[in-house]
């Protein structure tokens, strides 16, 4: 019995570990604020997300940040927003 816990136990700790790396791999740069049209929303209240609220990340996908070499050009720049927050543009 001690066993099937101890397996859960490791599961647990390498998920925390892997999320403790993924953040300190982050640049504070890497965070984008709300600006000051109402268009980022809190999901539970739906009220907006003040101006200079962090909304969000930005992610670099496809290809590696190496910017000497030639996989820079195919790098685009992905904003990854928080669980809490979705995005309603007002294009009037």
């Amino acid at each position: 019995m001690n066993n099937f816990f101890d397996k859960k136990t490791d599961v647990v700790s390498k998920v925390h570990n892997e999320r403790k790396s993924t953040i300190r791999k982050t640049n504070t740069s890497d965070i984008v604020y709300a600006g000051p049209e109402e268009e980022f929303f809190y999901k539970d209240t739906d009220e907006v997300v003040r101006e200079s609220d962090p909304i969000g990340m930005d992610i670099w996908v496809g290809g590696s940040k190496i910017f000497d070499s030639d996989d820079y050009k195919n790098l685009e720049c992905e904003l990854v927003l928080f669980e809490n927050i979705y995005w309603k543009p007002n294009y009037d």
